[in-house]
């Protein structure tokens, strides 16, 4: 039986098979048997996607991750919060941070995570923040002259002899906070690894 990963974000959906990655599940067309490993953030758009595995593919299993699933312990309060992608996240950090160093893992996505791993591996919980398109999107919308940008766009507002980019507010403002961010646990974790994963990038 084939094995599946699907990852399902507030914004996208992306399923990975054979180095492949399809957007669309109508675009999957594997004959044979299959195994779906999903992690979701995003409860309606999961249920709409096992509503379709369901119909389409009955034959195949279905596995919806949760921490408990997972080779890292989750030092938090209430581990059955946490986003399962910052918890993957973690877990691929531990596959390549040094043996005794701690580890600062930063995700892009629709927002913008910034976690801490231990020394020992285990996730110690971090800070969460609106990622680039809702805080562009928050300009636009609480402003007279901003328009709704995209960030990865090149968009000048000419004002007289002013021209501003505002999709540069929105990268510098997220550059801003994650600066000050690693800039405070470098402080008190100078032996430590830095990991990023994005899924809004190209």
């Amino acid at each position: 039986m084939k094995h599946i990963a699907v990852d399902i974000g507030n914004s996208r959906l992306k399923i990975g098979y054979d180095g492949k990655v399809f957007t669309q599940p109508a675009d999957f067309t594997e004959p044979e048997k299959c195994t779906w490993w999903i992690a979701s953030v995003c409860r309606p758009a999961l249920e709409k996607f096992l509503e379709w595995v369901r119909e389409f593919r009955p034959g195949d299993e279905i596995r919806v991750l949760d921490y408990r699933m997972l080779p890292i312990s989750v030092d938090v309060q209430f581990p059955e919060k946490v986003g399962i992608d910052r918890l993957l996240a973690a877990v691929a950090a531990n596959r390549r941070r040094p043996k005794g160093w701690s580890a600062i893992v930063v995700d892009f996505g629709t927002a913008v995570t910034v976690d801490l791993i231990g020394e020992a591996g285990n996730f110690c919980g971090g800070t969460i923040f609106p990622g680039m398109d809702i805080a562009a999107e928050a300009l636009h919308t609480f402003t007279d002259a901003l328009p709704n940008v995209d960030v990865f766009q090149e968009v000048v507002i000419a004002a007289g002899n002013v021209a501003q980019r505002s999709d540069r507010i929105a990268v510098e403002n997220r550059s801003a906070v994650l600066s000050g961010h690693s800039a405070s646990l470098r402080s008190r974790l100078p032996c430590a690894s830095y990991f990023l994963f994005s899924r809004i990038f190209p």
